[in-house]
């Protein structure tokens, strides 16, 4: 037989007291995880990423993440083409566009890098037949260049296609 000693109930401030300590006593440990922006510490080994450390030592990150700014609009500037001769020949009319009598004009947005040599080009508006909308993109990539060091890197030109009355 096993005798404990005689330990008398708890009055009714001690329960109060001890379950109000059970009630602040958080279940997980708060840990915060901060990239601190003071170099009073020091590791044997050089560390890559966040630490972990006392909040008392680190603040924690702002509960509201700053809002990143809007993107900048790019404002394609105008550019038309330098005539039959040239950086930007005039592109020829598409036979089977002609055989049907197809015309009218297409809309680019063409995309330069710093050398002025065409990146990419789009049809911004179609002229309405995919014949002329093609032979103008294929046109414009091939053989035409911008001014190196305008500035700006995205152009926009229209291109007329229409058939000559004979």
């Amino acid at each position: 037989m096993i005798l404990e000693p005689y330990q008398p109930p708890p009055t009714e401030s001690e329960q109060r007291q001890a379950n109000t300590e059970e009630q602040e006593k958080p279940e997980t440990p708060q840990v915060v995880v901060v990239t601190p922006e003071t170099p009073a510490i020091n590791f044997a080994v050089p560390t890559l990423g966040n630490l972990v450390a006392p909040s008392a030592l680190a603040q924690p990150p702002p509960l509201n993440p700053l809002v990143p700014p809007a993107p900048l609009k790019r404002v394609p500037s105008a550019l038309n083409d330098t005539g039959v001769t040239g950086q930007r020949p005039r592109p020829p009319y598409p036979r089977i566009a002609l055989e049907q009598a197809q015309q009218g004009s297409v809309t680019l947005l063409i995309s330069a890098d710093d050398s002025g040599t065409i990146v990419s080009v789009e049809v911004k508006k179609s002229s309405g037949y995919p014949v002329l909308d093609r032979g103008a993109v294929d046109y414009v990539k091939r053989h035409w260049t911008v001014p190196a060091g305008t500035g700006s890197h995205l152009f926009e030109t229209t291109i007329t296609y229409q058939l000559q009355a004979s």
